[in-house]
């Protein structure tokens, strides 16, 4: 008699496994932990076989069917259907979906929460719809353009960019791993289009910073929002690092900042020294939000973190507009573009400028911007071997910036001399 979903849950254990017929080959087998799977048994070339299907409700009852209708056609036309199906799990475990999700587990653990979230988001919305079933030995250079040109029609460089990024390390996994033998994404940059403008919405002449510092200083908004501001362009870390800062990530003994790995976006944890000008917005901010886990607690919600569109919409209400704002030709009186990350950029480009003149390794201002480095065993030494130049370095520049507030060397930088 022909099993319903009725009479298979109604099934229960025994002492050992038994089974019951479906007919034409197909048995739903019941376990003595009472687990339900799904058999197919058949015979070819004269020798009995049994082959699994998975777990009952997994795979329904209609499914199992189909599946025995499907390998009853394969043994018709002398084909194993244990060997077609290992071939058939073997391509399968050879497409990009199944190689982005074996690279997403191995580098899970180097991504903050928040970074992970938007891989995903790029690989579900992006990457998957497009190339998930393909498999990855068959993609070739040609497509893998005309999926990135895509992009460009609708001006989206920034989300190209960044869905390139996760291809070229998918693919660098398969070929390391030997699934397939070439990496499609390598060596098409010529063939991309480069975005107008800069990458990054940050000031970066020395005139300009000085009246940015003077803008954040005057603006009247909520106390946080205006605090946090304060302390970006001494501290060079990313927005959401900044914003969410915890005070058990102030080292008041070292006047230092430990960022926990958990919050970083290469999970990796990142020290701060604090500048005496950085210091001393930090001790402001005791009396305020001390008593809480946040230093820059939201005015709305002092249980949360300031928001970060908060400290956008300030810079927005102070005349700098985003990156993605009108692309329209800059008129007289317009100030630069500068947007919350644009503080890391501001001080790359001048700390660089600055580097000859008073010594900055690149390792220093990499290290200080928490550009990982990928040999662990460099970046342990580098940790140990410039915090006392990391020091110096971020007080050199925080003096700087207050001479640029000040309305000092904002043409000749070479005239400045560290306080």
């Amino acid at each position: 008699m022909k099993l319903t979903d009725t009479k298979i849950k109604a099934l229960k254990a025994m002492d050992k496994l038994y089974r019951v017929n479906d007919g034409n080959g197909l048995y739903i087998s019941i376990k003595a932990n009472n687990s339900k799977a799904w058999e197919f048994r058949y015979t070819l070339n004269g020798k009995a076989n049994w082959l699994g299907f998975g777990l009952y409700p997994n795979v329904s009852l209609k499914q199992a069917r189909g599946l025995a209708q499907e390998y009853r056609a394969l043994i018709a036309n002398g084909v194993d259907p244990k060997t077609y199906k290992d071939k058939q799990k073997a391509e399968n475990d050879k497409t990009l979906e199944h190689i982005a999700a074996y690279w997403l587990d191995v580098k899970k653990n180097e991504f903050s929460a928040s970074h992970y979230k938007q891989t995903v988001s790029r690989l579900n919305r992006f990457i998957l719809p497009t190339f998930g079933k393909r498999s990855i030995d068959k993609i070739e250079a040609p497509e893998v353009v005309r999926f990135l040109k895509s992009f460009e029609v609708e001006g989206h460089f920034e989300q190209r960019n960044k869905v390139k990024g996760h291809l070229n390390q998918i693919f660098a996994y398969g070929v390391a791993s030997g699934i397939c033998s070439h990496n499609p994404v390598a060596g098409i940059s010529p063939v991309l289009k480069v975005a107008k403008g800069k990458n990054y919405a940050a000031v970066t002449k020395p005139e300009d910073i000085g009246q940015l510092l003077r803008d954040i200083d005057n603006y009247h908004g909520f106390y946080t929002t205006v605090m946090t501001l304060k302390l970006a362009p001494y501290v060079m870390l990313r927005p959401g690092e900044l914003a969410a800062l915890e005070w058990e990530e102030i080292h008041e003994d070292e006047r230092q900042i430990h960022i926990k790995p958990e919050r970083m976006k290469m999970r990796k944890a990142h020290m701060v020294p604090l500048s005496k000008q950085a210091w001393a917005i930090i001790e402001q901010m005791k009396s305020y939000s001390s008593n809480g886990k946040y230093v820059f607690p939201s005015a709305k919600k002092p249980n949360n973190p300031v928001n970060i569109n908060s400290l956008r919409l300030a810079l927005r209400a102070m005349g700098y507009k985003h990156s993605s704002d009108s692309a329209e030709p800059m008129q007289e009186g317009d100030k630069p573009k500068h947007d919350t990350h644009g503080f890391r950029h501001m001080a790359s480009t001048r700390l660089y400028e600055m580097a000859s003149m008073y010594g900055f390794h690149s390792d220093m201002i990499e290290l200080q911007l928490a550009h990982t480095e990928s040999n662990k065993v460099k970046a342990a030494y580098n940790h140990a071997q410039y915090i006392k130049e990391r020091t110096r370095m971020m007080q050199i520049w925080a003096d700087y910036l207050d001479n640029l507030r000040d309305g000092k060397n904002v043409v000749n930088m070479s005239d400045f001399k560290a306080g």
